[in-house]
């Protein structure tokens, strides 16, 4: 169990690096494309799963149910703060609603922002919530 809860960064790191690379944000989408909005929610709940499961604070379908509400909350989140970011900085296209900033970017900003809020929350809760089998 110890080496599970120190390796559990890097293995959140590992997906986060590999969602930027790979899976466009919804600010870098053609307006005739459709978003993979189940593919940003897989990636942010399987990041706040990962963090949450090594916990003894929680039962699983707490761990669950809560990795569900606070993705769905940091999903909203994360796309609001990337947007608040990049827009004033480099603009956004009128007429297609896409920012004009690099790519990589947009991909960096939204899944930390994203990943960073939801986990922060339950590192917050954790810190604060009590052992249920004591």
């Amino acid at each position: 169990m110890k080496n599970i809860i120190k390796y559990r960064f890097i293995l959140i790191l590992l997906i986060l690096f590999f969602a930027v690379m790979n899976i466009e944000s919804p600010f870098s989408y053609r307006h005739y494309e459709n978003e993979p909005i189940l593919l940003y929610f897989l990636i942010t709940i399987s990041n706040c799963l990962i963090y949450i499961i090594p916990s003894s604070k929680f039962i699983i379908e707490e761990k669950v149910f809560y990795a569900f509400l606070v993705s769905c909350i940091s999903l909203v989140f994360g796309t609001g703060i990337t947007g608040m970011i990049l827009v004033p900085i480099y603009g956004s296209d009128p007429n297609f609603d896409t920012l004009q900033s690099p790519i990589i970017l947009n991909n960096l900003l939204f899944y930390f922002s994203t990943n960073l809020f939801g986990i922060g929350l339950f590192w917050i809760w954790l810190k604060y919530r009590k052992e249920i089998y004591t």
